[in-house]
């Protein structure tokens, strides 16, 4: 009777906290780990990246191949992202196409190093669905930095969906990084 309590109560956390289609981190859990992470860095005086990233044009798939092949784009990047992170970083889908990672002890050299290194893993996916190739899948990144761009979780985000907006514009599938947004820390 305990053995199953104990296997319940796993399997209902694991709901709580997992988005079912990909298996990695929700929004829910990201959030909550994120001030953590932000607490944990001021106390030890430690960066952290924080990266957005967004599928270009990720609706042509479900336009054009259905809804079961974007679950199998979804899938696919969900791989891609364990496959390439560390044990203490953090992977989670924020939310339709948008996933987020948040990278403890991560200064922007290395966060930068990372988008790159994943944006280049997901261009190259071969994905087929059906039998048939799904085409090309590429991503936009934007990164912010603590505590270089902002101090709170809310305003990283912010500052790195800003910069994943100016990804978009740049022609997408690249990674772009927040600006300053004051003398003090344009001159940092």
């Amino acid at each position: 009777f305990a053995l199953c309590n104990l296997k319940t109560k796993e399997r209902l956390l694991n709901q709580a906290t997992r988005d079912p289609l990909t298996e990695l981190y929700n929004r829910r859990f990201m959030l909550e780990s994120f001030d953590q992470a932000i607490n944990r860095a001021e106390r030890h005086h430690l960066s952290l990246t924080f990266i957005l990233l967004d599928l270009d044009h990720f609706k042509q798939f479900n336009d054009n191949f259905g809804h079961e092949a974007g679950d199998v784009v979804l899938r696919s990047i969900a791989s891609v992202l364990k496959e390439n992170l560390r044990l203490e970083d953090i992977a989670c889908r924020y939310g339709g196409e948008e996933f987020c990672i948040i990278c403890p002890d991560t200064n922007l050299k290395d966060g930068f190093t990372l988008a790159e290194k994943i944006r280049n893993h997901v261009a190259k996916l071969s994905l087929y669905c059906g039998g048939k190739s799904l085409g090309r899948v590429t991503a936009s990144f934007g990164l912010s930095v603590y505590p270089n761009h902002a101090e709170s979780v809310l305003s990283l985000i912010s500052k790195a969906d800003k910069a994943l907006y100016r990804a978009k514009d740049s022609g997408r599938n690249r990674s772009e990084v927040s600006q300053p947004t004051n003398y003090a820390e344009q001159s940092s």
